[in-house]
């Protein structure tokens, strides 16, 4: 199948595995920083247990996105646009 390389793990390189990891917990911490951001407190266990897990990471690229961009995910439509 076209897509097999993509789903299952004995195709993937150890590179490509942690990579994939790495992105499905930002994910997860992202959508943690959202439901706190609504108010939504019964996220906030997972928010920092899942912070600590990727300020663990060696990923440059995952530190590089946490520092730059995370904290983007916290603010409403108003605090983000740019008038033009």
């Amino acid at each position: 199948m076209l897509y097999e390389g993509y789903f299952v793990d004995s195709t993937l390189s150890d590179d490509e595995q942690t990579l994939i990891k790495s992105a499905d917990k930002l994910c997860a911490y992202l959508k943690c920083k959202t439901e706190l951001n609504g108010g939504n407190a019964e996220f906030s266990k997972a928010h920092r247990d899942i912070r600590a897990e990727l300020d663990n990471s060696d990923s440059k690229e995952l530190q590089f996105f946490l520092e730059h961009f995370a904290d983007a995910f916290a603010l409403s439509l108003d605090d983000i646009s740019v008038d033009m």
